[in-house]
């Protein structure tokens, strides 16, 4: 009987995590503006004033990130490179897998800017329209 009351408590604590879970993902306005892929634009080298055009460096590397509601999923000159889970907790701080990537700086409809405090920078990342993924591979070829 012990054995089928621990069980029962275990199953609804599962059951009750997952739907809280699932709750803070639909919930959290961060990870619904992330939705969609995101191409990488350039970097910033100065963390304590990244969004000044003077520590801003424009070099597209053919990195881009596909945001779905609790998962990513990366490139990397148009071949598959990662993917997994990420979350956005509640000060913008992007984790891939549990790894801390940076803080979210800016989000909106066209930039996503992280800075890494352990890598003295940040990343700028731009909104690629649905059903257009650039690579300077294939910008190459076309030219």
């Amino acid at each position: 009987m012990k054995k089928i009351i621990y069980i029962l408590i275990l199953i609804t604590s599962l059951i009750s995590c997952t739907e809280s879970s699932k709750n803070e993902v639909v919930n959290n306005p961060l990870q619904l503006k992330l939705l969609g892929t995101w191409e990488n634009a350039g970097y910033y080298d100065d963390v304590e004033n990244p969004n000044t055009n003077s520590n801003y460096y424009p070099s597209p590397n053919g990195v881009t990130i596909t945001f779905n509601l609790n998962s990513y999923s990366s490139t990397y000159l148009g071949n598959p490179y990662e993917n997994g889970l990420y979350s956005i907790s509640n000060d913008s701080i992007l984790s891939y897998d549990g790894l801390i990537q940076g803080k979210i700086s800016v989000l909106n409809n066209e930039v996503l800017e992280i800075v890494n405090q352990q890598q003295l920078g940040g990343i700028r990342y731009e909104k690629v329209p649905s059903g257009l993924i650039s690579s300077p591979t294939l910008s190459k070829l076309e030219s």
